[in-house]
């Protein structure tokens, strides 16, 4: 634990070193892109050089001072057998510098991070800059010394839980409720009990929709509010910031990167990379991604759609592959004062749908698709299925409108022939429609998240593990449409 962390146990040292943060937090990401440029390169070569004697570097082939170009972009295969066997002579720091931290990942085996308790730390102070910006009103950040702020995520070893524990947690400078070893649904029971005590609050903005708004009946003067999952905020946005008395906010986190940066205060629900947290590349989206290189965030243009690979500077990683992929909305933030561009999250890039050989869909498409046919839901998961010996792209979606399933597909379908030539084609070549809807139950995608184990739970949109699908059809049961 650093100096800084122990000494803001004190409460008057933690109000007085709480306060010169809050003062000017966003000082470090003001600077320009040269000089962030520079600190990051001796950032890179102090990593590199503590890196290039380990199995993990070896295996990479880093040396102090080499140009990162020249490395090849890694994905968690690579860094299992270490993460597993966990010697001494594949990591930068001592083994008990380390945490296990495990990742709520779409695979059917668990995966297992290392985690360095520097990376912790560091973390903290992030999530802490980032929660005073989640209360910014345009002219001041309203969040206090000992504010309640409510965080629904799960407990250890998930990295959520990690960063929030009790055992170690610094600064101690904000009450963090409830207990993180609560299940999920009594956490959102708890927020539902004790609004009127909660400052601020991070959560899905599918639980505050269709569980803690209809329960409350009533507007709260919440101080920040930061949602995880953005897809459904952009579709309640107007109802949520209603409900909540500020506008909801987010920010991105993995397992992998932790929260690499602050949220956007001029570009809704999008947030600016903090260059302190990592080295972020960006490989664009398109027909031809398999042959793009990687491009460093200065040459990012604003609607470029990005895959992400990240790079970080106090832990083993090294040009990873997220599997995530980012949207460009603007060249910087006016409000904040910082020129870094500002993202929104786009889709995992790592899963596709193919209907009968013609077609291949991703999470990406369905989302444009479900934009433009003005299909306004609370979630979905799509996936292959088969009937009379015909290939269809199911969709089972909770909507929050009036229309049928008939109408719903109807526009659905429309639209995406109007996108992806190749679904047209399909359609036209095979003479049928290769698209089915099917309406849940309200609440239904609540439920299952509650039942997931996970660090945030999330929907895995496209072709769900068959183990998780189970479970949707059970809660699902004979309601469907």
């Amino acid at each position: 634990m650093s100096i800084v962390s122990i000494l803001m146990r004190s409460s008057t040292i933690g109000r007085i070193l709480f306060n010169y943060l809050k003062m000017n937090p966003l000082k470090p990401l003001r600077l320009s892109s040269n000089e962030i440029s520079e600190r990051q390169g001796k950032l890179l070569y102090k990593k590199f050089s503590a890196l290039e004697r380990t199995d993990i570097g070896k295996s990479l082939g880093v040396e102090r001072g080499c140009n990162i170009k020249s490395l090849p972009i890694t994905n968690y295969d690579f860094y299992q057998p270490f993460f597993s066997d966990s010697q001494q002579s594949a990591f930068m720091y001592p083994l008990k510098e380390y945490q296990r931290t495990r990742t709520s990942a779409t695979s059917a085996a668990p995966k297992w991070f290392m985690v360095p308790k520097g990376k912790i730390d560091e973390t903290r102070k992030t999530m802490l800059t980032s929660f005073l910006v989640f209360s910014y009103d345009g002219g001041r950040f309203l969040m206090e010394y000992g504010d309640t702020v409510y965080i629904n995520v799960a407990p250890q070893p998930y990295a959520g839980g990690i960063v929030l524990s009790e055992e170690d947690r610094a600064p101690r400078i904000i009450n963090i409720v409830p207990n993180l070893n609560l299940p999920y649904k009594d956490k959102v029971q708890y927020f539902i009990m004790n609004y009127e005590k909660i400052d601020s609050a991070a959560t899905l903005a599918a639980s505050l929709v269709s569980q803690i708004m209809p329960a409350v009946k009533r507007p709260l003067k919440l101080k920040g509010l930061g949602i995880f999952d953005t897809v459904v905020a952009e579709n309640y946005y107007d109802e949520i910031e209603t409900f909540a008395g500020t506008p909801p906010r987010t920010v991105y986190t993995s397992t992998e990167t932790h929260i690499p940066c602050i949220p956007s205060i001029q570009h809704r629900l999008s947030f600016i990379m903090d260059w302190r947290c990592g080295f972020f590349e960006f490989i664009p989206v398109s027909e031809s991604s398999e042959s793009c290189q990687p491009i460093n965030i200065d040459d990012v243009k604003p609607g470029g759609i990005y895959q992400v690979v990240y790079t970080s500077f106090s832990d083993e990683l090294t040009r990873y592959d997220t599997k995530d992929s980012f949207e460009c909305v603007a060249m910087g933030d006016d409000v904040l004062g910082i020129e870094a561009p500002a993202f929104k999250f786009h889709s995992r890039v790592d899963k596709v749908i193919d209907i009968q050989r013609f077609t291949r869909i991703d999470e990406s498409e369905l989302l444009r698709t479900m934009k433009e046919a003005k299909v306004s839901f609370v979630d979905f998961t799509a996936r292959k299925e088969v009937i009379d010996g015909m290939e269809y792209l199911t969709i089972y979606l909770e909507y929050s409108g009036e229309r049928d399933s008939k109408v719903i597909q109807r526009g659905i379908h429309e639209t995406l022939r109007s996108i992806d030539g190749d679904y047209a084609n399909l359609t036209d070549f095979f003479d049928y429609i290769p698209l089915r809807v099917i309406r849940v139950p309200e609440g239904t995608f609540m439920e299952y998240l509650q039942q997931k184990e996970a660090a945030v739970p999330k929907v895995e949109r496209i072709d769900m593990k068959q183990e998780n699908f189970n479970i949707l059809l059970e809660i699902v049961g004979n309601n469907a449409t």
